[in-house]
């Protein structure tokens, strides 16, 4: 499995925030009926007052990797609709 640095300059809560975009596009889907479903959504719901935000941190340190990863791939030719679908 290929480990890629992720370079987090930006403030934590604005990083957050960027999810709000795709939220509100209803751009990212989650598995329904999942514990760990849920608790990413109540700690995206909590945040930012809530004890605890590793769960929106993480998902958007994955989403900020997916995009960075398919825009060099689309840059080298690949098909961007072949390797996401949102």
């Amino acid at each position: 499995m290929p480990v890629y640095p992720i370079d987090n300059t930006a403030n934590k809560q604005v990083r957050i925030r960027r999810l709000g975009t795709y939220l509100a596009q209803r751009k990212l889907r989650f598995k329904s009926r999942s514990p760990g479903t849920a608790l990413l959504i109540q700690q995206m719901r909590d945040f930012p007052v809530g004890d605890h935000d590793d769960g929106p941190d993480a998902l958007e340190m994955a989403l900020r990797l997916m995009i960075e990863l398919v825009n060099g791939r689309a840059a080298a030719g690949y098909a961007v609709s072949r390797l996401v679908s949102f």
